[in-house]
């Protein structure tokens, strides 16, 4: 697995994508989040969902929150080498925290998306 930072436009405020490919076949672009602040703010505030890559600093049983988050998401959660763990639907605008493994990397995609990809465990992920 590598990563290459890319932003299809020149402004440094441009968000860093990757281009996630599934071991099934399945492939997204995705916004990166990888220090604390951007981590945090994830999709709040957002009105369509735009698939975000969580790189989090060590593998731990991260959690994630859906305040001020107005669609339903899926949440997949993999290792650094890029076994998929778990993926789980989350709520909108729910007090409840999600996450159920101790993971290093998250993808958070539209509700859904999981499902209608065959996303399961023990598929594996790339991204560059």
């Amino acid at each position: 697995m590598y990563l290459h930072s890319a932003s299809p436009r020149s402004d440094s405020s441009a968000p860093c994508t990757s281009f996630v490919k599934f071991s099934n076949g399945a492939t997204l672009i995705a916004e990166i989040k990888k220090n604390p602040i951007d981590r945090a703010r994830g999709m709040q505030g957002r009105k369509i969902a735009v698939p975000m890559l969580f790189i989090q600093p060590q593998t731990a049983p991260w959690r994630y929150h859906m305040h001020n988050v107005r669609m339903p998401l899926d949440l997949i959660e993999a290792d650094y080498s890029g076994k998929i763990l778990s993926w789980t639907t989350m709520q909108p605008d729910c007090p409840a925290t999600y996450g159920t493994t101790s993971h290093a990397i998250a993808i958070e995609v539209a509700a859904g998306w999981s499902r209608a990809n065959r996303i399961k465990r023990g598929d594996r992920i790339r991204f560059r």
